[in-house]
């Protein structure tokens, strides 16, 4: 109606100059003002009432969106939210879902788009030849849409994903203070995390600058519109080839027909149906919605990775380098010994991405890098020499509130002997985890540790001494869910105990700044009574 309306308008004026004004009939132009008028508020109630109804409509499916997924959190049978931080579960249940914009925005531009057509259509009626002039602005000005709307595409995709990155760097850090201690990594993870701040700022400030840009952009071609018409409607006038009540159409219907136009700028902002950016984008949306309701179980390795690490890296506290050529094969299961922990520490760091390096590190044909080193480090195992553990019920903190791999939880604690533990505790696996540290066990929690690692089904497992808080036997439970292991993931053991060394491939030795192989049949220096 409003687009009608935009037609009509002009038609009318063209009426006013070219018959009524002639003629000096008043009251027939008292009449048509008077009608332009109640046009014109018609226009602005329909242009209200539009923007009323979008903002209904959007917000009523975004509510009904919401809502699904809360009913699908708590219909699990453990709700939790333990697999996202506090602000990313209120930020999935306040944010639009990117299918439904979609959605709306094809809608919005399939009623306004042919309009464009029609006011050009109706401007040849009127001017002829001069319809050559708004085609032709209209054509740059989308041409120039398309372009700054693809830079702009770009520039939210990357601010999402870097958004994103920050936000579980953050979440990580604060999950793993302690082990981040451990592993004496401060210094590394300040720049990473530095990095990240300026990325983000960055592109914020391009994706701003865009917004702004467009603006801009339009009024300038406004105003070349406006100009344009009617310099070349003036000429027509002088010429005789044109009425003052067909200059004023003409000018009236070249506005209105480049403001249709702004719609390509949102389609290529938003994208088609089935443009791929915006299918990653939609994605980038619902992932958080797919956690809420414990289905987001992203695979980066599908088997076990060939891991191939040619690459040197030295420790700026005690300037010590550490040369690495390693190539670990699919499935192989290797141990890296060494008189002191700095050699095993490096090594795993520059696997993980946690330690500046100079050469390649590779998983499979995926070469480790800045941007994706943390979806690289969410795919591996890392199980520590002390448990870190997130606060929560038991069995939601196992399986990371994920109803899927309750079985295989299940199935772990029965292995490695948690589950007659559990069952001795009052509330069983209902368990409040990481209130009060000193209110279980260390082997107790350590041994959760191991099964919420392993039940994630990674297929690369880094075992850095974690049999050290752990009794005799369920050491030797652990090694023999180790053997069963082999060959479905790449699995590193940092430890010099016999029993995790005795089922690996390959015993690797740090020595000497380099990475050497032990035989097999050769026996672990023993250690002198000084020495235990």
């Amino acid at each position: 109606m409003i687009n009608f309306l935009s037609l009509a308008v002009p038609l009318a004026i063209l009426m006013i100059y070219d018959r009524i004004i002639p003629n000096k009939s008043l009251p027939t132009l008292a009449v048509l003002i008077a009608g332009i008028a109640v046009v014109i508020g018609i226009d602005l109630v329909l242009r209200l009432t539009r923007l009323s109804l979008e903002s209904r409509l959007t917000a009523r499916l975004d509510h009904l969106a919401r809502t699904r997924h809360v009913e699908a959190l708590l219909s699990r049978k453990n709700p939790s939210r333990i697999s996202m931080s506090l602000d990313d579960l209120l930020r999935s249940l306040s944010q639009s879902s990117p299918g439904l914009a979609r959605k709306m925005l094809f809608i919005k531009n399939v009623a306004d788009i042919p309009f464009a057509f029609a006011f050009l259509g109706m401007i040849g009626l009127i001017a002829g030849k001069l319809v050559l002039l708004p085609i032709g602005i209209c054509l740059v000005f989308g041409i120039w849409a398309i372009l700054l709307g693809m830079s702009h595409r770009k520039a939210i995709r990357t601010l999402r994903t870097s958004s994103a990155q920050k936000r579980d760097f953050v979440d990580r850090v604060f999950d793993s203070l302690a082990q981040i201690k451990i592993l004496a990594v401060e210094i590394p993870l300040l720049n990473r995390l530095s990095r990240l701040y300026e990325r983000q700022a960055f592109w914020f400030r391009n994706q701003k600058q865009y917004s702004m840009t467009i603006g801009n952009v339009y009024g300038l071609f406004s105003q070349i519109m406006i100009g344009g018409v009617v310099v070349a409607g003036s000429c027509a006038v002088l010429d005789g080839d044109l009425s003052h009540g067909g200059l004023a159409a003409f000018t009236l219907l070249a506005g209105r027909a480049l403001e249709p136009m702004r719609s390509v700028y949102e389609l290529a902002i938003g994208g088609g149906r089935n443009d791929r950016d915006a299918k990653s984008s939609a994605r980038l949306g619902t992932d958080s919605f797919e956690t809420l309701s414990g289905k987001a179980d992203k695979r980066l390795f599908k088997q076990a990775p060939l891991i191939r690490a040619q690459c040197w890296t030295r420790d700026e506290r005690d300037k010590t380098v550490l040369d690495i050529d390693l190539t670990i094969k699919s499935g192989e299961t290797i141990a890296i010994t060494s008189k002191s922990s700095q050699g095993k520490t490096a090594l795993v760091h520059t696997l993980l991405g946690l330690r500046s390096y100079t050469g390649s590190v590779s998983f499979d044909k995926i070469v480790l890098g800045a941007t994706n080193a943390d979806e690289i480090r969410d795919q591996i195992t890392v199980i520590g020499r002390a448990p870190q553990l997130p606060r929560g019920p038991m069995m939601d903190v196992l399986s990371c509130g994920m109803e899927d791999r309750y079985a295989d939880v299940r199935y772990l604690c029965h292995l490695i002997g948690l589950d007659i533990l559990v069952k001795r505790l009052p509330e069983g696996y209902s368990t409040l985890v990481g209130d009060d540290p000193t209110k279980l066990p260390e082997g107790l929690l350590q041994q959760v540790a191991i099964v919420r690692g392993l039940a994630a089904n990674n297929k690369v497992i880094i075992v850095d001494d974690a049999t050290l808080p752990l009794d005799a036997r369920t050491e030797l439970r652990f090694t023999q869910i180790l053997k069963m292991l082999k060959k479905r993931a790449t699995i590193i053991i940092l430890s010099d105990r016999p029993s995790l060394t005795g089922i690996s491939d390959r015993v690797l030795v740090v020595e000497n700044t380099k990475i050497i192989s032990r035989d097999q049949n050769e026996e672990p220096k023993k250690h002198s009574s000084e020495d235990v």
